[in-house]
């Protein structure tokens, strides 16, 4: 990744998060490049979902390109849910690669009322449940800051992390880095 795409993503991060402390920056800085280029494992026994009339590939996990959308057990759920409606269907929409997947990961011990939202709001994104947290088990980093739970890969190499709906200067580097 060239220079100055990372030096934006800092920029960005760190414009988010402005009013903390220069010590804190500075950690975020050092967790970033820690993260960025982290090989992210895909640990089997990850349980894929989908609702019944929406199109799901199977080859969702071997795909070059993936973001991945990590929520722990510990986030709200149905706010997460909601996010994931209202900002990545459409943004997933707008992206249309074949080279692409989303990769959204629910790490609980519960999966029936994820499995409900998901229904209730008609979310037709597939998704992983994690019932064993083998995932952050085996991606330390993505537990550093709350930003990295939302990331881009290429060949499960990070190459960028933050959610871009959330933040135009990232969806900017997201499409960019997608349209290479």
């Amino acid at each position: 990744m060239t220079r100055w795409i990372k030096i934006l993503l800092i920029v960005s991060l760190s414009g988010a998060i402005s009013c903390q402390s220069y010590r804190d920056k500075k950690k975020l800085q050092q967790d970033l490049t820690s993260f960025l280029n982290s090989e992210i494992v895909f640990p089997p026994g990850l349980i894929p979902f989908q609702l019944p009339d929406s199109t799901q590939s199977s080859d969702l996990l071997n795909r070059p390109y993936k973001i991945v959308i990590f929520i722990d057990s510990a986030e709200c759920n149905d706010c997460r849910i909601r996010m994931l409606k209202q900002g990545w269907e459409p943004f997933l929409k707008e992206i249309q690669d074949n080279d692409l997947s989303c990769i959204i990961i629910f790490n609980t011990s519960q999966p029936h009322p994820i499995q409900n939202a998901m229904e209730n709001m008609y979310l037709s994104l597939p998704y992983f449940l994690d019932t064993e947290s083998r995932f952050p088990k085996l991606n330390e980093k993505v537990r550093l800051n709350s930003s990295f739970k939302t990331f881009l890969t290429r060949e499960n190499k990070v190459i960028l992390a933050g959610d871009p709906t959330a933040n135009p200067n990232l969806k900017k580097l997201y499409l960019d880095q997608l349209r290479k």
